[in-house]
């Protein structure tokens, strides 16, 4: 990429880096370039070996596999698939063929095609060079210079017998020039080294006719075609591969008979545009999804596959043929950014300070601007009309418009709703102030001040500055769209799951955020005496998610409360709060707990903090103080229990100018959340596993008898694509309980979910909430514009850089040192600024397994210090030291993920700078790290969703370079880079299907019972069942029982039909065993609690008895055992 005109440094940052990779693995990018050390050691892609070459006698094995051992060795060259016969050999360890397959229009064209490589050879030590510009005067003066060195046609050779390391610092302190020290200090490694190869570059242009086969190009080289004509001869398909024909040496590396940097591309005689697609999906099968997703990306297509390499082609912009295809050994693709910008809006209408003014007059205002904002979208479905596509792609097309037209529709009815009704319009206000209020302090945060006396920078919400904060488009029209079904509980679009699908990093937390804080605004304007309670279930999968997410809720909130305590007369009394309800291991979950858990911390007795918050949400200020010797600083209080009031576990900030100095409204006590519910439930789909077993649960769902308030209106799912397989089914038998609760009092919850990478996602909504699903923004007929957000052209803006590495003759242990000691050389010495240094400075290396990254980390301290000193003796400048590594997976307690995280904002060269980050999976969610802009993706991960997922999290803000490192010892990790441009263009049309079976035989084994325990005792608005006694108070013909019998059937009737008599017949077994068992007990039966009586969920050791041994998670495992190994 060296040739590219970068407009940015960034961008010329991320192109020295790549050039750098493509030096250490491929190859120079200039002939002549010198080596000290084997060029088949040296490389490791794009390079063609003598036939037979791992069969080698009395060959002395390579620093490669003396690292990585004879067992890694034999793994990488075993079976392979082999896709082609005539490149049979390309996917092995030691290729000796590469090729391209392509299709060309009518039958045997001519073609011509270019191969290029390059040979080595050795040359003497002593007429080594390296490369130089002119140097100054002062130095060519200096005698140890001139009695050691001279230049000649930009090359500094050394003109003495003998030289020492000693000459090139002696120079530099006399020059005061620190770069030349390390130019020589190259050039005197190449002089006193054993050997020394140069390289040579060869050419050859081949024209293929029809009678073409194979030919010889070069010795031991030959340049192999096979075409299969179409049987109406309108299309050719053609394989054309290079093959190294040269017979191995029976020992050493032989690198003078292997080829490196080798390449072929293929034209037409006058470059026409005669490459057709090489592969279509069929137009149209009966599947509505497979049918838009051909509409949506008929303009991505694939025109020629690699074996052995990855394909590439060129292509007009008006063709749909392309006129070049050509292997590639480091495939690049740079994925667009969006583009939000619409044309002809008055950005004045995305402003949440203008959509928060007050009066009957700005009332109109925003009405009109949000009409014009309608107009737009309108317009732009009516042009959609207007575009000329085939029979098909027509109907297709309609499908979508139509969409497109409810989507506007529904947005034209929120905006009539808010210009006829004043509490919807002011609840819309409100919810813009708010939002104003939490984008500003989230930036007042990134301050990490602490309580020192200074003033705190608070913002002014009626400033230019916060009139600059507005609403992407999308999120806009998301919230607009969802007014009706919010405050209209008898609508249909109550009824739907509303699905926000957008790239990741594009904001769908703040369109949700948005829609959580008008639906508590309008609950409590239009409801108050029933407002209380929790409003909101906000639903996550992952811990690190739950933890970055929910210190933006947080935030939020405040907000909320602040506006709130300004009028209590219309908001209520009662305190607008955020509770947050996740496993045992991240908050406490009782209040003695929570002293105990507290005082162990604050004292330096344990290092585990029971509160995710290391700062104020609303000022910034560091929660968290360390005062040396152990002992620390929290902003926790406990409140004592009376008679009028809770005790309550109260978090607060140290600054005294806080409005939250006294009491941040957030809770994370699961005790205090089922005393006092939070209007924002905040927690893990895991968590609801416990609504059987716990009494307190009855009280978020408003369903104990006295309660009055209303029950949750609104149930957020983000990440919905981690919803599925076996955590999906039980999710989904779970809401049966849930939807169950929440509807009780007559008013079905609204459903919104949202992901960045989803298919069948109707089935799959379907399935786990027994809903019609409608996705937004709607699709329009092209993937790349759907009116709220469009790609943006590279040229305008950088997108993130896709580059893909597969090693040939390395074992993947050993490219993974090359290549993270490389790109940590690479950023340290290359000639940036170091604002530019630290947006690659920290390495995020991603593995598809513990026990890989494992690995990894034991190398980050031997192996790779150890390649990167050779860097250093290689191309001198700094030696690159490992001095902070962290990790971000399971192993991790709940509380050290806010501290990493937390660490990864500190930027170079600020001290404290983490260099390697090593993750799994829990990183693909919920880590917002603008600073994080280089990746190595180790192994292409088992899901497309993953991959996206992964890999989003770099370059959020400024040019990101992801690496992918390939394991040519894995098909599928070759299918990939062989088809690298044709994934990465459309890969999230690649995205896998999600399944979801909460009826199925197994599901109903594992939590059937559960679900009738959680309905019977929260579900019966009888407060004797909802105490542990409770229990022993069942009988199949309570009133009520029928009722569930029912609901559960038609549930699972309109879900999964075959199953529905199985789960009644279930079902009722389950009845009659509950009572069998009160009656086997003489009626002494509990839920969970066996001092009180003999419980009905039996604990995972058996111990005190039990009927049924209900989950506590929806993942883990729930029982242990212990496995002895006897040798027999």
């Amino acid at each position: 990429m060296s040739d590219e005109a970068t407009k940015n440094p960034f961008q010329a940052a991320r192109s020295y880096i790549i050039d750098s990779i493509h030096s250490e693995f491929v190859g120079p990018l200039i002939e002549n370039d010198l080596l000290t050390e084997n060029p088949v050691t040296r490389y490791a892609a794009g390079m063609l070996f003598p036939v037979n070459y791992e069969g080698r006698n009395d060959s002395p094995p390579t620093q490669d596999q003396k690292l990585d051992g004879e067992n890694d060795l034999a793994s990488a060259t075993g079976d392979f698939d082999i896709e082609d016969s005539s490149t049979g050999l390309a996917n092995s360890f030691f290729p000796s063929v590469l090729g391209i397959s392509f299709y060309c229009l009518g039958k045997d064209p001519v073609l011509n095609v270019r191969t290029e490589w390059t040979t080595y050879s050795k040359i003497d030590p002593k007429e080594s060079y390296v490369y130089i510009n002119e140097l100054p005067e002062s130095i060519l003066q200096i005698e140890e210079f001139k009695s050691n060195f001279k230049i000649k046609d930009g090359k500094l050779f050394i003109t003495a017998e003998d030289i020492y390391f000693d000459v090139a610092k002696i120079i530099s302190e006399k020059s005061g020039d620190e770069k030349i020290k390390s130019i020589l200090e190259v050039a005197i490694a190449r002089f006193r080294s054993g050997s020394v190869w140069t390289n040579t570059k060869a050419s050859r242009t081949i024209a293929i006719d029809p009678s073409f086969k194979w030919q010889k190009i070069a010795e031991g080289l030959e340049l192999i075609c096979d075409r299969k004509p179409s049987e109406d001869g309108q299309l050719t398909l053609y394989t054309i591969a290079i093959k190294n024909t040269q017979p191995a040496c029976s020992n050493g590396m032989d690198e003078e008979h292997v080829l490196f940097n080798v390449s072929v591309s293929v034209t037409t005689g006058e470059e026409q545009d005669l490459f057709s697609e090489y592969s279509s999906s069929p137009l149209f099968n009966s599947d509505n999804e497979e049918q838009s997703l051909a509409l949506l990306y008929r303009n991505r297509k694939t025109y020629a596959v690699g074996h052995g390499c990855a394909a590439n082609w060129e292509r007009r912009k008006d063709s749909q043929n392309a006129y070049k295809v050509f292997t590639k050994s480091l495939p690049f693709y740079e994925v667009p950014q969006s583009d939000f910008d619409i044309p002809g809006l008055d950005t004045k209408t995305l402003s949440m300070q203008f959509l928060s003014s007050e009066g009957a007059v700005n009332s109109r205002q925003i009405v009109d601007k949000l009409s014009e904002f309608c107009t737009l979208y309108k317009t732009w479905i009516e042009d959609l009309s207007k575009t000329t596509l085939t029979k098909d792609f027509s109907e297709v097309a309609a499908r979508h418009i139509g969409l497109c037209n409810e989507i506007h529709s529904r947005m034209t009815e929120g905006i009539t709703i808010l210009a006829k009704n004043n509490t919807a319009m002011d609840a819309f206000k409100l919810a813009n102030k708010s939002m104003l209020m939490q984008s500003l302090h989230s930036t007042l945060q990134k301050e990490k001040r602490v309580s020192d006396g200074n003033p705190v920078n608070f913002p002014d919400y009626n400033s230019e500055l916060a009139g600059e904060r507005k609403w992407r488009p999308f999120q806009l029209g998301f919230l607009l769209l969802s007014i009706k079904g919010i405050i209209d509980p008898a609508s249909d679009d109550r009824k739907i799951v509303d699905l926000i699908w957008f790239p990741t990093g594009g904001g769908k937390t703040e369109a949700y955020l948005g829609l959580s804080a008008f639906t508590v605004f309008y609950r409590r304007l239009n409801h108050l005496g029933q407002h209380a309670g929790t409003a909101i279930m906000m639903r996550y999968t992952l811990r690190l998610l739950t933890a970055q997410q929910f210190q933006r809720a947080c935030t939020l909130i405040c907000a909320m409360e602040k506006l709130r305590r300004q009028a209590p007369e219309k908001l209520g009394d009662d305190e607008i709060s955020i509770g947050l309800w996740v496993g045992v291991d991240s908050t406490p979950n009782t209040m003695d707990q929570a002293k105990q858990s507290f005082d162990e911390f604050i004292t330096g007795t344990s290092d585990k903090n029971p509160s995710p918050l290391l700062s104020c949400p609303w000022c910034g200020t560091k929660m968290l103080i360390e005062e040396g010797r152990g002992r620390r600083s929290y902003a926790y209080k406990t409140k004592v229990k009376s008679k009028t009031s809770p005790t309550r576990a109260t978090l607060f900030c140290f600054e005294r100018s806080c409005e939250f100095n006294d009491r941040l409204p957030i809770l994370i006590v699961d005790e205090e959340v089922y005393e006092t519910p939070p209007t924002l439930l905040f927690g893990t789909v895991d968590k609801f596993a416990l609504m059987p077993l716990q009494k307190g649960v009855s009280k978020l769902f408003s369903a104990n008898p006295e309660n009055k308030n209303l029950p949750p209106e609104l149930i957020i799912q983000d990440e919905l694509h981690l919803i599925s397989g076996a955590l999906g089914t039980l999710v989904g038998i779970y809401e049966t309980a849930i939807d169950y609760l929440c509807s009780r009092k007559g008013i079905q919850p609204k459903i919104i979910a949202s992901t960045a990478t989803v298919r069948r996602a109707a089935e799959q909504c379907r399935n786990l909430f027994n809903r019609e699903t409608r996705q937004f923004p709607a699709p329009g007929i092209d993937i790349s514009d759907s009116f709220f957000s469009k790609e943006t052209p590279l040229e305008k803006k950088p997108g993130r850089l896709y580059v893909g590495l597969m090693p040939s003759g390395k074992t993947q242990t050993t490219a993974s040192i090359r290549l993270s000691a490389s790109l940590l050389h690479t950023v340290a010495t290359m000639p940036f600024d170091d604002n530019i240094k630290d947006k690659y400075w920290t390495l995020v290396s991603y593995f598809n397994s513990i026990r890989e990254l494992g690995g990894f980390i034991s190398l980050l301290y031997d192996d790779i210090p150890l390649y990167a000193n050779a860097l250093k003796q290689r191309y001198g400048g700094m030696m690159r030291h490992i001095a902070i590594e962290k990790e971000l997976t399971s192993r991790k307690s709940a509380e050290e993920i806010p501290e990493i995280l937390e660490d990864l904002s500190v930027g170079y060269p600020t001290r404290g700078t983490i260099d390697v980050l090593s993750a799994t999976n829990m990183l693909s969610v919920g880590v917002d790290i603008d600073r994080l802009g280089l990746m190595v993706i180790r192994g292409q991960p088992k899901l497309t969703s993953e991959y996206i997922q992964v890999s989003s999290r770099i370059g959020r803000k400024f040019p990101g370079l992801v690496v992918t490192l390939y394991n040519s010892a894995r098909t599928r990790d070759r299918a990939h880079y062989e088809r690298f441009r044709t994934y990465h263009e459309s890969f999230y049309r690649n995205v896998e299907p999600s399944s979801v079976t909460p009826f199925s035989r197994p599901a109903r084994a594992r939590a059937l019972s559960a679900i009738l325990v959680t309905l019977f005792r929260h579900g019966l608005a009888n407060s004797e069942y909802n105490g542990e006694e409770g229990a022993s108070l069942f009988k199949p013909d309570l009133p009520g029982i029928k009722e569930l019998q029912e609901y559960i059937f038609n549930r699972v009737k309109s879900i999964d039909s075959e199953e529905a008599q199985s789960t009644m017949v279930d079902f009722k077994k389950l009845l009659q065993d509950w009572m069998i068992f009160i009656e086997s007990n003489n009626g002494k039966v509990v839920y969970r609690n066996d001092k009180q009586g003999i419980p009905v969920v039996r604990r995972s050791d058996n111990a005190g008895g039990g009927l049924w041994m209900l989950p506590t998670s929806m993942r883990n495992v729930d029982a242990e055992c212990n496995i002895d190994i006897k040798d027999e």
